[in-house]
């Protein structure tokens, strides 16, 4: 696992050139379709497993793993 999200996360695949839109969900998607060991080592459960969101279809509910504020931005203040 750790060596997936060190190459997944290095700026050599993330920021390519010509670049992806969604960069590391682009970077994800081209990982599972083009390398046979990180494809085979992939499994897919329900969006709501892992990643209920706050309104919408896949809504969370009390219990769930991990809600994804999607488009909340928040200010810090110093």
């Amino acid at each position: 696992m750790r060596l997936f999200v060190d190459i997944w996360s290095d700026p050599l695949i993330v920021e390519r050139i010509p670049s992806w839109i969604q960069r590391e969900q682009d970077a994800l998607v081209h990982l599972v379709l083009n390398h046979k060991n990180v494809r085979e080592r992939v499994g897919f459960v329900a969006q709501r497993t892992f990643n209920a969101f706050v309104e919408g279809e896949h809504m969370f509910r009390e219990g769930d793993l991990l809600i994804h504020f999607a488009g909340c931005w928040y200010v810090s203040f110093p």
